[in-house]
């Protein structure tokens, strides 16, 4: 498992925080883009879950640990 700074933290933060409309089109863009391919798969798999709770579950995870570095 990679661990990410929390520049990156911040970064994926926002993204995942964004409306779903925003989040899907960026997701798409990211397909589209060689250097983007593994972060739009990742975040495909995340908007696989229907419940919302994976998303979460980062978004949690993700705050806290910016939370832990302040």
């Amino acid at each position: 498992m990679k661990i990410i700074g929390p520049d990156d933290a911040r970064r994926l933060l926002r993204l995942l925080e964004l409306p779903d409309d925003d989040r899907y089109a960026l997701i798409f863009r990211l397909f589209k883009d060689e250097d983007g391919t593994a972060l739009a798969e990742v975040l495909a798999d995340v908007e696989e879950d229907l419940t919302g709770r994976t998303r979460a579950r980062l978004i949690d995870g993700l705050r806290a640990v910016l939370v832990e570095r302040a």
